[in-house]
């Protein structure tokens, strides 16, 4: 072999090797890449339930008690007790579901269902006075109406909580689904580093023939 073509062996050999250097970075970033990932996936496995699933149930454990309280308004005595019970809990509740994360919306709808639930305190501190039978039924209409619409916010609340639910459901998936393109990649990648090491290693290093001496 002449040394014009040992040192175009000698050449592909440096490309080869170079090519599995570019090929282990690629893969080093691919890990880098997958890693992020699984932060993003635990991120989102966490919101789903801290931020929304929890957070339901805060605003259910308000509309029980918010619905006890409507059930109990026909029985002064009876009604009296439940709201000064349930008021503290319920602003306990409404702290906590504070400490969410929280969209636009549930924001607006928040600072909305806290206005009208101040509203019906407002009207359930009435109920301490000697009202007439007359002004006790107008109380207890209005009343009735306002617990209406605190009931109307918790639903909207909760119809919210499905629906950003289901986006970060949507996101794990489209996070599952890029994590497991990126491990086949990767797979492919390992092999075809595997397949030029062999090529490399098992390819014969060949000897220049020498030049016949001419007597």
């Amino acid at each position: 072999m002449k040394w014009k073509n040992i040192l175009t062996e000698e050449r592909n050999r440096s490309l080869l090797l170079v090519a599995v250097v570019m090929i282990l970075g690629l893969i080093i970033l691919i890990r880098f890449e997958n890693k992020n990932h699984l932060s993003e996936l635990q991120e989102t496995v966490t919101s789903i339930y801290e931020d929304r699933l929890v957070a339901k149930n805060y605003i259910f454990e308000i509309s029980k008690k918010v619905n006890a309280k409507k059930v109990s308004l026909g029985f002064e005595d009876q009604f009296l007790e439940n709201s000064i019970l349930m008021n503290d809990s319920i602003d306990q509740l409404i702290q906590k579901y504070e400490g969410t994360e929280l969209t636009g919306d549930e924001n607006n709808l928040l600072r909305k269902l806290k206005d009208n639930i101040r509203m019906s305190e407002q009207f359930e501190s009435k109920f301490l006075h000697n009202l007439a039978p007359a002004q006790l039924d107008v109380i207890n209409n209005s009343l009735l109406k306002q617990y209406n619409l605190v009931i109307l916010d918790l639903e909207q609340l909760s119809e919210i909580q499905l629906e950003e639910g289901k986006k970060l459901l949507d996101n794990s998936y489209q996070i599952l689904e890029s994590s497991n393109s990126s491990s086949h990649l990767e797979v492919t990648l390992i092999v075809v580093v595997l397949l030029i090491m062999i090529k490399i290693f098992s390819a014969p290093k060949k000897r220049p023939e020498r030049e016949q001496v001419l007597i």
